[in-house]
Order: structure tokens, then C-alpha cells, then sequence
């Protein structure tokens, strides 16, 4: 039914108006997301009187999401139609953040409510995502999906180097209150763009419960035992990249002694480092396969802390996170696309839910561990630790069930639907 819309043949992306609405809306969605995340702690420090709790509690809540929640909305994700529910989770995007800006507007100040409006954009972002992930595993082609990928994290890295400086500037001139308004106006303008796809995905009648699907989900995953192996493998490389962007900050100005203008020119470094990253995958996909993608990625990284670890001024710095931040867009790219490749589409939200999740468990434990080593042995113990797991991840990467993926990717994709 849908596998027969499928691929764009030869033409550009750019002729789909099924990817034109997905990407115009990403880039104006992250956009928005930019002055979002600017905009509300800034709301969230002034209605806390400036307190670290209150800062600490919205990003906590932030969080939750992705956490807890990100294997249920895969779930919903399989059982509706994905174009429908991308449409429904960018117009709850600007229900919640009109409420917001109208209770602010009539004078009603309430933290709670702040933080449970952020909860909820929390949420819905996360259920764009994931559904954006399914939508490009179902619309396109597998031979077009490195590229697909490629231009999305692409534009997401164009929003990463520009978002920020525009979001301050927006909210030096407009308050706090104004800076809602133009989120919502991102969020809506998405909505219009997204309806410009016209692929049908409409789902047979489900034929098991909520609670059979979810354990489907986790036992496709355990079928897949070479995703299941990246999976773990993204723990350690997410986890490492965490602790590195985390004492970046420290190192600069204590290590380094930056001042703020070229912090900002070290951390945009970064971003431009993901947009090459970004644009190289699908050249690198075809010249060196997916699993040498993956460890020349991860190698890559682990030079980059290397690099770091031996920086004594900014244009190593500067070399620094222009490799990392290329590394890691590759193998972001590389992850997303062999995650679409070697799962069925009837399952791709649920795997993303539950990889997502896996993903990220790390993070928070990698991040306080390494505040504690850096205060003990100093930022750069940081950077040759992140350098050493990331050396160890390549070592077991050759012996993993990794070897295997391109004959997997090709297995899956040539199934019926």
C-alpha cells in the first residue's frame, strides 16, 4: 500500500512535497525551539526570583519525556497514521504554548504551570521526532535514506549555528511574553507546511492490545541484534559526548581563559563541524559502508578529545570541536538511517522509542561522574577519558555482531509489507 509511493527516483528530495513540508517544518519548528529554549528559562528565572531550583526543575521535567515516555508515544506512533499524527502533536505544540502566553497575558503567573507547559512541549517534541523518523522510513526509498537524514540534520545544525544569536537578539527587543507569541507563530507555520505531504498511511485495525504491541516492540529489538549493539554502543558514545560538552564550558574559562565573545566562537565551531559532518554522510555511507561509517565516526571523536585533551590554545580548541562536532553528525546520520534500514515499518516507531530511550541512559550518571573527576584531576582527565572509552568502543566494535549490518539492512528492506 504505502511501500508503493516509495523513493523519488532520481530526482532531487527537493521535488517531494512530502519531504519539502517535512524539512521546511523542521527548520521552522527549530527555530522556534531556539528562542523556546532561551525564552523560557528566562521566564522561569524571573517568576523564581532567579532561583538555580526552579532552572534545575525545568530541565528536569524536560527530561521526563524522552525517558519515560518515548517507547509508549512509539507505540502510538506504529498504530495511527503518522501523518496525522505529526499534524495533531505540532498543533498541540501551539494549543500549549497560546495557553501559556494568554495566562501570562491576563497577569496570572503560576510556576506550575510553566512547568507543566513544559512537560508537555517536552513531549510532543519528542512525538514530532519520532514520527518524523517513521515518516522517512515509510515514505522513502532505502537507497535515499542516508540522504534524507542528511539534509534534515543538516538543517538542524543551520537552526544550532543561527538560532541561537537571532533568538537573543528577538528577545533584546520583545519581552519575554512576545518571544511565546512568535514560538506559537513557529509552531503554526510548521502546521502549514506539514500539510503539504500528501502520502496516505492510513493503519489496518489493530489487532492486538496497547500492552502486546509494546512487547513486540521490545522483542523485535532483541531479534535485531545488530541494532541492539549500536544501541549500546550510542550509550557510551552519547554518554562520553555528554561529559565532553559539559567540561567544554570549564575548560574554556578556567583552562583556556576565554572571554565570552570566544566562547561563542568555540561552541558555533562545534555546530559548523555537525553541518559538514551532516552533508559528508551519504559520501561516506557510499564510500566506506555503514559499519566503517560508524567506527571512522567514533574514532573520530575519540581524536577529538584527544585533540582537546592536548589543547593549550583556541586553535586547537577550535580544531577540537570542529572534528567532534563532524563526528558526531556523522554518526548521528549513520544511526538514524541503519535504525530506519533494518527495521520493519510496522515497528519503526516502537524501536525508535525504545532505542531512543536506551540512548540516553547513560547521559545523566556520565555527566555527574565527570564534574566529580574534573574537580579531582582537572578537565583535561575528562577529555583523555572520553578519548579512551571512545578508543575501547572502536576495539569492540570489530568484533561485534556490527560486522553484519549491510547483509541485515538488505534482508529487511528486501521484505514484503
Amino acid at each position: 500500500m504505502l511501500r508503493a509511493q516509495r523513493g523519488t527516483g532520481s530526482r532531487t528530495l527537493w521535488t517531494s512535497l512530502d519531504f519539502v513540508g517535512l524539512a521546511g517544518a523542521s527548520l521552522v519548528v527549530g527555530l522556534g525551539y531556539q528562542v523556546y529554549s532561551l525564552d523560557f528559562p528566562l521566564l522561569v528565572n524571573t517568576l523564581s526570583h532567579r532561583s538555580p531550583v526552579a532552572i534545575g526543575a525545568l530541565q528536569g521535567v524536560e527530561f521526563l519525556p524522552n525517558l519515560f515516555l518515548a517507547m509508549l508515544i512509539g507505540v502510538v506512533v506504529d498504530r495511527v497514521s503518522r501523518r496525522r499524527f505529526i499534524l495533531t502533536a505540532t498543533a498541540l505544540r501551539a494549543a500549549v504554548l497560546l495557553g501559556i502566553y494568554a495566562l501570562l497575558r491576563a497577569g496570572v503567573f503560576s510556576m506550575g504551570a510553566i512547568l507543566a507547559s513544559a512537560f508537555l512541549l517536552s513531549t510532543v517534541s519528542y512525538a514530532f521526532h519520532n514520527a518524523r523518523m517513521s515518516i522517512v522510513k515509510v515514505v522513502f526509498a532505502r537507497e535515499r535514506l542516508i540522504e534524507v537524514n542528511a539534509v534534515l540534520s543538516f538543517l538542524e545544525q543551520v537552526v544550532a549555528i543561527a538560532g541561537p544569536a537571532a533568538a537573543g537578539l528577538l528577545l533584546t527587543w520583545l519581552p519575554l511574553q512576545a518571544g511565546l507569541a512568535v514560538i506559537t507563530a513557529t509552531a503554526l507555520l510548521g502546521l502549514l507546511l506539514l500539510r503539504l505531504m500528501h502520502f496516505r498511511d492510513d493503519p489496518a485495525p489493530a489487532q492486538r492490545s496497547f500492552g502486546e504491541d509494546f512487547k513486540a516492540g521490545v522483542a523485535e529489538l532483541r531479534r535485531n541484534r545488530p541494532l541492539f549493539a549500536l544501541s549500546l554502543i550510542v550509550v557510551f558514545t552519547n554518554s562520553t559526548g555528554g561529559s565532553f560538552s559539559a567540561m567544554l564550558l570549564y575548560f574554556a574559562k578556567d583552562g583556556l581563559h576565554v572571554g565570552n565573545g570566544e566562547l561563542g566562537l568555540l561552541l558555533t565551531a562545534m555546530s559548523i563541524g555537525a553541518a559538514l559532518g551532516s552533508a559528508a554522510a551519504p559520501r561516506l555511507r557510499a564510500a566506506l559502508g555503514i559499519a566503517r561509517l560508524f567506527a571512522v565516526a567514533i574514532a573520530g571523536s575519540a581524536a577529538a578529545y584527544l585533540l582537546m585533551f592536548l589543547a593549550h590554545d583556541t586553535s586547537a580548541t577550535v580544531l577540537s570541536l570542529l572534528l567532534e562536532g563532524t563526528s558526531t553528525a556523522v554518526l548521528a546520520v549513520g544511526v538514524w538511517t541503519f535504525r530506519q534500514e533494518t527495521t520493519p515499518p510496522e515497528m519503526i516507531g516502537r524501536i525508535s522509542g525504545l532505542t531512543g530511550s536506551i540512548f540516553k541512559l547513560g547521559m545523566p550518571f556520565a555527566i555527574f561522574a565527570s564534574g566529580f573527576l574534573a574537580a579531582a584531576l582537572g578537565a583535561r582527565a575528562v577529555f583523555l577519558g572520553c578519548a579512551a572509552v571512545n578508543l575501547l568502543l572502536v576495539l569492540y566494535f570489530l568484533r561485534s555482531p556490527l560486522r553484519t549490518v549491510e547483509r541485515r539492512a538488505a534482508r529487511v528492506d528486501a521484505q514484503p509489507t
